[in-house]
C-alpha cells in the first residue's frame, strides 16, 4: 500500500536530514513558539531568559498549540489555570497576567479561525502577496516565471518564507503522484514542515543516485 503524503514528506525529511543544512524555521510549530515567546517577552518587560524558560514549559506541558490557548483567558477553564500558575511562577504580576492571557487567546482565535490553526498560512498569503507586487515591477525587465521564482527564492533564503518555488523538480514530484501544488501545500502544513525545507528535500530526493539509477564514479567522490 503506498504512503500517504503527509507520511512520505515527513521520510523524506528525515532521509534528506544531512543535506539540509541549518534552516532557521524548518518545523512550523517552532515559528509558532518564537511568536508566543515575543509576545511574552513584551509583556515580560523585555526578560528573554525568562520568557524562555516560560515558552519551554508551555511547550513541554503542551500548552502552546493555538487549538490548547483559545480558552487560556476564561476564568473556567484548565488552560487557564495551568497557564495562570506557570506565569504567577516566571513572576508575572496580575496586570502581566491578564494581557498575557488575553493577547495568547485572541492570537490562538485569528489563526484558527482564519488560518486553521497554521501560522504558516498566515504567513504564505502575505508572502504571495509581496511576491506578486515585487514580480509586477519587474514585469516588463524579464519574463515573468524568472522573475517569480527569483523573487520566490529570495524571499525563502532571505526570510525563511514558507514559499514553494513550484520548480520543475516539485512539479514532477505532484505529477508522478497526481496532486496538484495546493495539495502539497496542505500535506506540508500538516505535518508542519515550512514548505521551503520541502523544496528542497525534493529536489534531493531527485537527484538521488539510488533513485535517480545514476552511476557515481569513485574518482569523483
Amino acid at each position: 500500500m503506498s504512503m500517504d503524503l503527509p507520511s512520505e514528506l515527513r521520510e523524506l525529511s528525515l532521509r534528506h536530514l544531512d543535506g539540509l543544512g541549518a534552516i532557521p524555521w524548518a518545523a512550523e510549530a517552532d515559528r509558532w513558539a518564537e511568536l508566543v515567546f515575543c509576545l511574552l517577552n513584551a509583556v515580560a518587560g523585555d526578560d528573554p531568559e525568562r520568557s524562555r524558560e516560560l515558552t519551554d514549559d508551555l511547550h513541554r506541558f503542551g500548552l502552546i498549540e493555538p487549538a490548547v490557548l483559545l480558552d487560556v483567558d476564561d476564568p473556567a477553564s484548565d488552560t487557564h489555570r495551568v497557564v495562570r500558575h506557570l506565569l504567577d511562577r516566571y513572576g508575572f504580576d496580575q496586570a502581566q497576567i491578564v494581557t498575557a492571557a488575553g493577547v495568547l487567546s485572541r492570537l490562538a482565535q485569528f489563526i484558527t479561525d482564519g488560518y486553521g490553526g497554521k501560522l504558516q498560512r498566515y504567513l504564505r498569503r502575505n508572502a504571495e502577496r509581496m511576491r506578486d507586487e515585487l514580480v509586477s515591477e519587474l514585469g516588463d525587465e524579464a519574463p515573468q516565471p524568472l522573475l517569480r521564482l527569483a523573487v520566490t527564492h529570495w524571499l525563502q533564503n532571505a526570510v525563511d518564507l514558507p514559499l514553494s518555488l513550484e520548480n520543475a523538480a516539485v512539479q514532477e514530484f505532484c505529477a508522478a503522484r497526481g496532486i496538484d501544488q495546493a495539495a502539497l501545500e496542505l500535506a506540508a502544513d500538516e505535518v508542519g514542515l515550512n514548505l521551503a525545507l520541502v523544496d528542497d528535500v525534493i529536489r534531493l530526493e531527485a537527484a538521488d543516485p539510488v533513485k535517480t539509477g545514476a552511476v557515481v564514479s569513485e574518482a569523483t567522490t
